[in-house]
C-alpha cells in the first residue's frame, strides 16, 4: 500500500485529470472521485488498484458514472429490463 503522502499525492493527480477531462472546477472534480466506488476501492489494498496508472484511473471513474447516470435515466423514463441493458451497453466511456 501507498503510504498516506504518496496516495494523497496520486489523488491529486486523478482529480486534476478528471477536472481537465469534465471540464469541471477542480472541486466539482473533487467531489465526484471521493463520492466514487472507484474511491473506495483505490484505499482498498487487496484491489491493487493504487498500482494502476492515473489515466486508467481516471477512466474508471468516468465509465461508472456514465453508466450510473444512464441506469438512473432509464428508471425515471420507466423503461424496460431489455432498453435499460441495451442503453448501458451503448453508452461509450470515451463521449
Amino acid at each position: 500500500m501507498l503510504s498516506d503522502l504518496l496516495m494523497w499525492n496520486k489523488i491529486g493527480r486523478i482529480v486534476t485529470l478528471l477536472s481537465e477531462r469534465l471540464d469541471i472546477s477542480p472541486e466539482r472534480a473533487l467531489d465526484i472521485f471521493y463520492t466514487s466506488k472507484t474511491n473506495e476501492r483505490l484505499h482498498d489494498p487487496s484491489t491493487l488498484l493504487y498500482t494502476f496508472g492515473d489515466l486508467y484511473i481516471v477512466d474508471d471513474i468516468r465509465f461508472y458514472s456514465l453508466h450510473l447516470r444512464c441506469i438512473v435515466h432509464c428508471i425515471n423514463s420507466s423503461y424496460s429490463k431489455y432498453s435499460l441493458l441495451k442503453k448501458a451497453s451503448e453508452t461509450s466511456i470515451y463521449n
